[in-house]
């Protein structure tokens, strides 16, 4: 069973959605409403609207436990952003908001996908810092940390938001194959 945790972005009913799509059973909550963490196979996190001192004490409760007990981890958009706080980067606000399609290119053989892929960017906040045990998979133009991985787990982040193009969600699904 998967946990997918509702942050609050517009963009988590389309999350939401391509999840059912792939046919895996899921458990949606909001940040708020999570309770116990350790019956779940996977975790997912989405975007959010807002910084929220209780939503980066659950979500980094469940980076913290993913990273502990080895289980599969997609943190999207502000999610990543957490897992590299969570590991001892840092994030800075962009310039200006990365907003719209963009072509992320791969710099690492990784399971979520390969090559170039588009996919739909909505964040005024990036990873600046990266410290080891991440590793940047894939950069764009708009970012440099566009898809991380912590070490060998399958513990990954995407700045992006996967869930709104093809390519995208396929890389959802490929994570769910985990």
């Amino acid at each position: 069973m998967i946990l997918a945790v509702d942050n609050g972005s517009s963009y988590t009913p389309a999350l939401f959605e391509s999840i059912r799509k792939a046919g895996a059973p899921c458990d949606f909550r909001a940040f708020d409403e999570v309770g116990e963490i350790g019956g779940y196979s996977h975790y997912i996190l989405s975007g959010r609207r807002r910084n929220n001192r209780a939503m980066n004490a659950a979500n980094a409760s469940i980076i913290r436990h993913a990273l502990d007990h080895g289980k599969p981890l997609l943190g999207i958009c502000y999610g990543a952003e957490m897992l590299a706080l969570v590991s001892g980067g840092t994030i800075r606000k962009m310039p200006e908001l990365a907003k719209g399609f963009e072509s992320v290119t791969t710099v690492r053989e990784n399971p979520l996908c390969s090559g170039d892929v588009e996919v739909y960017e909505s964040h005024a906040y990036e990873i600046a810092r990266m410290p080891s045990p991440l590793i940047r998979l894939a950069g764009s133009a708009a970012c440099k940390n566009e898809i991380i991985q912590y070490g060998g787990l399958n513990a990954f982040g995407t700045q992006f938001h996967p869930e709104m193009t093809r390519e995208g969600r396929e890389m959802v699904s490929n994570f769910l194959k985990m």
